[in-house]
């Protein structure tokens, strides 16, 4: 091997180049400050009780540098960076592990569904990222990744329902209730994508209604899992011993991550203490992909139960 391609691939090369691209991006970050919220931009003065930690006005480019600043934004993007992460990796386990697998029936629509679910997921995560990474570029910046902030978790909620109401009502009997719910929350979802499409819509004095609206959606679940329990309830079938402790683990998961970004709990009752560790989003932002991974192997669960119990016809 000639000299110079010994040296080109030679470890202390590497070691060189690896030295040279750290330095870079260490006199990028650390020339990036954090600022107080009374020198933050404007609209990212949405909660007062979040005193530090701000990222100045910055551009793209040095706002993915800023992933490796510790501010206020660095847990809400780097959790659902992981929680992308996480949902690809479940993906190609589904793919090679699950689908292969003649102990568990997998119809063809199941397979669409499952694979619309973790895209869903995995949508949520990334517009998520997005926004939290740029809102710091300019207001108008932070509003459109706003509004894609807000089309992923309203994807995520969707798949969730689709995905409760597919499953729940599965058996061909119910075929008829199944097709009813699913009109009603996508009826739902089309409405979420009103505060996505009217950019009128995404400014902050629509923040309550926002949150009505999911609310109102987190809700309006009860009424098909009410349907379900009467279906299952006179047939003592085992599926209600093994399903509805999830489907109420997933609703106390959700509303607990939703009473704490509501009320901005913790940071309101000692405010500057939790600036960019344990803030009421950050939990919010845990909490979510938490929830979302637990509904995945819930929806698991449900196939291999399916395929060992099929349907009382």
């Amino acid at each position: 091997m000639p000299g110079s391609v010994r040296e080109i691939f030679s470890p202390c090369t590497y070691a060189r180049i690896l030295e040279i691209i750290t330095s870079k991006c260490s006199l990028v970050t650390t020339s990036i400050k954090t600022v107080d919220f009374g020198k933050a931009p404007s609209h990212l003065k949405f909660n007062p009780y979040i005193k530090t930690g701000y990222r100045p006005q910055l551009t793209p480019q040095q706002c993915f540098l800023s992933l490796f600043v510790w501010s206020n934004e660095t847990i809400n993007i780097w959790s659902h960076l992981m929680g992308l992460f996480i949902f690809i990796g479940l993906l190609c386990y589904d793919l090679v592990f699950i689908l292969p697998d003649s102990k568990i029936i997998m119809l063809p629509h199941d397979t669409i569904v499952g694979f619309f679910i973790l895209v869903s997921f995995m949508i949520c995560m990334s517009m998520s990222v997005m926004y939290h990474t740029l809102n710091c570029v300019s207001a108008e910046v932070c509003r459109r990744w706003f509004s894609m902030d807000i089309l992923g978790i309203s994807l995520a909620f969707y798949a969730v329902f689709l995905s409760g109401i597919f499953y729940g009502f599965w058996c061909p009997e119910h075929m008829m209730q199944r097709n009813l719910y699913l009109t009603l929350v996508t009826s739902v979802f089309a409405c979420s994508l009103l505060f996505v499409l009217v950019p009128s819509l995404s400014g902050e004095e629509w923040h309550t209604a926002r949150l009505r609206l999911f609310a109102g959606w987190a809700a309006s679940g009860v009424l098909p899992t009410a349907h379900w329990l009467l279906l299952h309830w006179s047939r003592n079938d085992t599926i209600i011993q093994v399903f509805l402790p999830r489907i109420v683990t997933m609703y106390v998961i959700s509303g607990v991550a939703m009473l704490l970004y509501v009320y901005q709990l913790p940071e309101k009752l000692l405010p500057g203490y939790f600036d960019r560790l344990g803030s009421s989003h950050q939990l919010w932002h845990v909490l979510v992909t938490v929830a979302l991974v637990y509904w995945h192997h819930t929806g698991l669960l449900y196939a291999r139960h399916r395929s060992v119990h099929g349907c009382f016809l």
